[in-house]
């Protein structure tokens, strides 16, 4: 089972980056960290980043039940950075 959660936190990582990435795109030309936050906070695609990096969250801490981190961790980022590369 742990497999599948490592699976899907992968699946979530690639999500949540490239969402965030979208939503980065979208407060070009802000400048100051409050006028980006203002900007974010207005971009759906941005809450949907932060749902994503939920689901990671909680997908990695329940595949973190049974293997070490040590095995984890590399998993998930080797899956996340091969998918992204697709």
């Amino acid at each position: 089972m742990a497999w599948i959660y490592l699976l899907l936190a992968a699946a979530a990582n690639m999500a949540a980056n490239t969402l965030l990435r979208q939503a980065a795109q979208g407060v070009k030309g802000r400048e100051g960290p409050v006028d980006i936050a203002l900007g974010l906070i207005g971009q759906p695609v941005f809450w949907l980043a932060l749902a994503s990096a939920g689901a990671l969250l909680l997908a990695f801490t329940m595949a973190l039940r049974t293997p070490p981190v040590s095995l984890a961790y590399p998993v998930v980022t080797a899956l996340a950075i091969a998918g992204l590369l697709v």
